[in-house]
């Protein structure tokens, strides 16, 4: 998915949700993704449900407020969703 500059998507089970992940595990609510600069800002939604970055061994570091990244994997119950580095 192309997503714009400053464009902002929320991840969860609400239908709602600009990407809907079918996982009881994710809140309705669970991160918002924006496109900003040159990568990303990761924001996690819900305190007691963390979004986790996964790291290069594998390993998933929890994202407690909001993280800049060029690409990554993040973690979001038992669903990975990659993010790529924008287009320049």
């Amino acid at each position: 998915m192309d997503v714009e500059p400053g464009r902002s998507l929320v991840v969860g089970r609400d239908p709602g949700a600009d990407i809907v992940l079918a996982d009881a595990d994710v809140s309705e609510r669970q991160a918002l993704i924006t496109r900003a600069g040159p990568g990303w800002l990761v924001t996690s939604l819900d305190d007691a449900n963390l979004v986790c970055l996964l790291d290069d061994t594998g390993r998933a570091r929890p994202i407690e407020s909001e993280l800049g990244l060029r690409s990554g994997e993040l973690l979001l119950g038992a669903c990975r969703l990659r993010l790529y580095s924008p287009p320049s």
